[in-house]
């Protein structure tokens, strides 16, 4: 490698180590909860849902938060905050799942 290709190669790695660090994409954290759900740990999807709720930004990303919400809640026992959430979940979603109905309508 002569000098000009060496100097290419740090700059390179000096412009990857400073370039900014994304924050994980809403979807991935709802997949993460969900995950979290299927394999059987509640509280732990709820505060990752927690956590994320202040970056859903549309009335459907707040929605999808509020319906896996009321999943982990329901799951933890805590019955009448999963009702709750579900009906904010139903309300902020334009189409919601058949899932999510049948969750609102078993609360």
């Amino acid at each position: 490698m002569n000098l000009r290709g060496a100097l290419l190669a740090a700059a390179t790695l000096l412009l990857v180590a400073a370039a900014p660090i994304e924050p994980p994409s809403f979807d991935a954290g709802i997949s993460a909860a969900a995950t979290l759900l299927d394999d059987g740990k509640p509280d732990l999807a709820l505060a990752k849902l927690e956590a994320l709720a202040p970056s859903a930004e549309l009335p459907a990303q707040r929605g999808q938060v509020d319906a896996l919400r009321s999943f982990a809640l329901a799951r933890l026992g805590r019955l009448g905050e999963a009702r709750t959430a579900i009906e904010a979940g139903v309300a902020a979603t334009p189409s919601p799942s058949m899932l999510v109905l049948r969750q609102l309508f078993i609360l």
